[in-house]
């Protein structure tokens, strides 16, 4: 039995009792929280992973195409350049624009009759030609044909300076029978030219094609042959370090052939074909020198094989000349 007065320790006990599950439950609420907090961090932390290997993978994959392509790229670019050496102008040709007729203000064209024919029917109005009928690489040196026959062309150039050269020679030189001389007539031309216009830029002319008919008759004046005197050419810019134009191009038809309806004589051609040789000037004035790689530029026409057709000897002489790259017979142009 309790004494009266004094507290029940009994009651006290057993509300402590009832005070310990509490702590307890809040304890273990506490830990629930954070381990849910450490279980959502943990799963962030592997999401991101997952996105950081994903980009790396992604980074990997670009990285992998980038550097295939970049194989590929430089594969096809050394294939391009070796296999397309023939046509090495021809990012020059379609990135190029055309220059207006000022342009050619302080140019000089120096050739043969065909030379004429541009200056008749296609020529920038200030444009000076030094053009007769017959020239070749050694008539530039000897013949008298300017200012009242008392001036060969190599004369006229040391009287004034000019930005622009333009020279196509070589087809009354078809003929020669020492073709070694006539290139190296032309290399000396072209030396005489650099002399005379040290601030100039030279250009050498491809010789234009003939018509399948005049080419398939003349032993000398045929397509097979003026091929073979362009490559000699060619050859010849690169070691003077010029410009080598193959404007023989913008005339010839799909088979290398001057085209018949360009011209009624099979070499000269009329305006409408001076014109897209005209053009053809036009188009390619940043033109880099000849160098060993393009070579081929001049080896291949459409074809090497041409088919000719028949052409009338009008404005054409036959004659026999002896220079002293030695004797020849052919047609005067």
């Amino acid at each position: 039995m309790y004494k009266k007065g004094l507290p029940d320790r009994r009651l006290i006990r057993v509300r402590r009792r009832k005070k310990v599950p509490v702590i307890l439950y809040v304890t273990a609420a506490l830990i629930a929280i954070l381990f849910l907090i450490v279980l959502i961090a943990l799963a962030f932390n592997q999401d991101d992973d997952k996105l950081v290997s994903s980009a790396d993978l992604t980074t990997l994959s670009a990285s992998s195409t980038e550097t295939t392509e970049t194989t590929t790229t430089t594969t096809d670019s050394t294939a391009t350049s070796y296999s397309t050496a023939a046509t090495s102008n021809a990012t020059i040709e379609s990135a190029a624009v055309p220059v207006s007729d000022e342009y050619f203000d302080d140019a000089c064209f120096i050739g043969d009759s065909r030379t004429q024919g541009l200056m008749m029917y296609s020529s920038p109005e200030k444009a000076t030609f030094y053009a007769i009928r017959g020239m070749n690489v050694a008539s530039f040196f000897n013949d008298k044909a300017f200012e009242k026959k008392t001036m060969t062309a190599e004369k006229m150039l040391q009287k004034k300076k000019f930005g622009k050269i333009y020279i196509m020679l070589g087809l009354n030189e078809l003929g020669w029978t020492q073709v070694d001389s006539f290139i190296k007539r032309y290399g000396e031309l072209v030396d005489s030219v650099k002399k005379s216009q040290p601030d100039a830029k030279i250009f050498i002319q491809s010789i234009l094609p003939v018509s399948a008919a005049k080419s398939k008759s003349h032993p000398s004046f045929n397509n097979p042959r003026i091929l073979k005197y362009n490559r000699l050419i060619y050859d010849m810019c690169v070691q003077k370090k010029v410009i080598y134009l193959n404007v023989r191009k913008s005339v010839e038809d799909k088979k290398g052939n001057l085209p018949a309806e360009a011209t009624t004589d099979g070499i000269h051609m009329n305006k409408t074909y001076c014109d897209k040789w005209m053009d053809y000037l036009r188009m390619h004035t940043e033109v880099p020198v000849a160098t060993p790689t393009t070579k081929k530029t001049t080896e291949t026409s459409s074809t090497e094989t041409t088919t000719i057709t028949e052409p009338s000897t009008t404005q054409t002489t036959q004659a026999t000349s002896t220079t002293n790259s030695g004797t020849f017979k052919g047609i005067a142009v």
